[in-house]
This record gives C-alpha cells, sequence and structure tokens, in this order.
C-alpha cells in the first residue's frame, strides 16, 4: 500500500509553499556543499487512520539538472515508522557556480508498494560578492 499524505508548509529559511508530504516534516538546508535532508518515516496507511506496520524503507534520491548524484536507501528504524531520518549528501559545486539540485523521497513497505514522491528543489550558490574597495 502506498502511505500517508499530508500537507504541511516546507520551511527553508522562509515559507515557500505548501507541498503534499508523506511524512510529517522534510527539509533541506545548505551547509557549504553538503545537503542535509530530514524528514519523517510515515507512520499510517494511505488513508491517514490505520497505523503502519509494514515499513520497509524510504529512498531519497538526489540529483542535478544533468544526472542523480546518488540514490540512497534507507532502512526503516520500525516497521510502524514515525522515525525522524536525518541523511547529508555530498554535493559538489565549483566556487563562482550555482547547482540547482532536486530531492526526492519516497517510502516502501515490505511488499515493495511505493508511496507518492516528495520533491523540493534547492539552489547551492557558491558565487561570491566583489572584493571590498579601498576608501577613498
Amino acid at each position: 500500500m502506498t502511505h500517508v499524505i499530508q500537507t504541511i508548509v516546507l520551511l527553508l529559511g522562509l515559507i515557500l509553499a505548501p507541498l503534499l508530504v508523506f511524512a510529517q516534516g522534510f527539509d533541506v538546508n545548505q551547509s557549504g556543499v553538503t545537503l542535509t535532508v530530514i524528514y519523517v518515516e510515515p507512520d499510517t496507511e494511505m488513508d491517514n487512520t490505520t497505523p503502519l506496520t509494514d515499513l520497509a524503507f524510504t529512498r531519497i534520491v538526489v540529483k542535478d539538472a544533468d544526472a542523480i548524484i546518488e540514490t540512497r536507501d534507507v532502512p526503516a528504524v520500525e516497521v510502524a515508522g514515525g522515525k525522524r531520518i536525518e541523511q547529508t549528501f555530498p554535493v559538489s559545486v565549483t566556487r563562482g557556480q550555482t547547482k540547482n539540485i532536486e530531492v526526492t523521497v519516497t517510502a516502501f513497505d515490505v511488499a515493495g508498494n511505493e508511496s507518492d514522491p516528495v520533491m523540493v528543489s534547492k539552489v547551492i550558490d557558491r558565487i561570491p560578492p566583489g572584493q571590498v574597495k579601498k576608501a577613498q
């Protein structure tokens, strides 16, 4: 069975937009060129009332405009779900450039059923400001 979809608001420093999310929270933070993906595993079935008893893992896919950077399957902490997950991903961005990153997370049960995906985009900006000028 696919897992619960809940509406939340994604915070990336500012409230950007309401999203449909299978978990209770999902955030991507920028720290240098490391992305931290944070979410809570689903804890109910798709009907949003039946407790989950068969969560196998969640899958995180990190990609840029050109290709998938990494796909990571994170085993469920418990088959009932509901645990906070935090994973970090190194992303190569050369100084003086920006890179658009897309992160997608889905949940799978033991039968192999997949939840609807949750996607968020983040721009990693490595373009520094111009030089400080001498005062006259």
